[in-house]
Formats: C-alpha cells, sequence, structure tokens
C-alpha cells in the first residue's frame, strides 16, 4: 500500500509538471502570436502611411505644373519657372 502512494505520488508530480510545461508552451505560443500581430500591423500602417506620402508627392507635383503652366503662359523663361517650380526644363517643356 505504501508503495501504490508513493506511485501514486510520483504520477500525480509527472501530471503536475506536464501541466505546467504546457501552460508555459501556451503562454510561448500566445506571446509570439501577439508579437507576429503586432509587427503585420506596424508593416501594415508603413505601407498606408507610405501609400498616403506617395499620393501626397504627386499632388504636389501636380501643383507644381499648374503654376508652371500659368507661369509658361504668361511667358516666363522656362529657367525661371524651374527655379521657383523645381521642375526640370524637360518636365517644363512638356507641358
Amino acid at each position: 500500500l505504501k508503495t501504490e502512494k508513493n506511485e501514486l505520488k510520483l504520477v500525480r508530480k509527472k501530471v503536475n509538471f506536464e501541466i505546467e510545461r504546457i501552460k508555459l508552451e501556451i503562454e510561448k505560443s500566445e506571446k509570439e502570436k501577439s508579437e507576429k500581430e503586432k509587427s503585420e500591423k506596424e508593416k501594415s500602417e508603413k505601407e498606408k502611411s507610405q501609400i498616403e506620402l506617395n499620393n501626397l508627392n504627386k499632388k504636389i507635383k501636380q501643383d507644381k505644373e499648374v503654376v508652371a503652366k500659368k507661369l509658361k503662359n504668361k511667358g516666363m523663361a522656362s529657367n525661371d519657372i524651374s527655379e521657383i517650380t523645381g521642375l526640370s526644363l524637360e518636365e517644363i517643356e512638356k507641358i
């Protein structure tokens, strides 16, 4: 009977140890999942910011082209328009 009790205690210890090991694995898995989700969210936010920046840069260039066209129509020299708008001479000639 005493041997059976000792065996039972040993089995309980093994079971408890295994339960703790599984809990740790679950915690690790949840942490990794959370970190991955955070990383993916940050990546998505960076991509969204880059798209917004690209759109803003396109709008700025369009605005410069509008100003350049108006100046060109007023007879201003392409060199002066380039200096004012930052557009290249080639870009101004295409307008």
